[in-house]
């Protein structure tokens, strides 16, 4: 039976075991690799992100004597005001039933720029 800290497991035999295990420090040429890679991802994601927010939407609603107004960015105008409206409602009711019910009654006011 092996002692302790001489396992099969054990730091001097792990080389042997696992090929991916070495204490070689990571070389120059993948730390850049990796950095370039993370931000270019992080570019891409900030980029797309800018470049779907095409329609500005303010929508106001008013529910039960309440007046909430909200405004969002989506791709599409109609988009912009499903997403403003839902965002209104949200604030001014109580439950699932009264949001359904405010986001099916009309606006009290939509202002949009694209």
């Amino acid at each position: 039976m092996p002692g302790l800290g001489t396992g099969l497991l054990s730091p001097a035999n792990q080389g042997s075991l696992d090929p991916l295990y070495n204490d070689r420090p990571m070389t120059k040429p993948a730390k850049l690799g990796i950095t370039v890679a993370f931000l270019g991802l992080i570019a891409y994601v900030v980029l797309s992100t800018f470049g779907l927010s095409k329609a500005r939407c303010e929508v106001c609603m008013e529910f039960k004597g309440r007046e909430s107004c909200r405004t969002a960015r989506a791709p599409t105008k109609q988009e912009a005001i499903v997403a403003a409206r839902n965002n209104a409602c949200a604030r001014i009711t109580n439950g699932r039933t009264q949001n359904i019910l405010c986001g099916d009654s009309e606006p009290k006011s939509v202002r949009c720029s694209d």
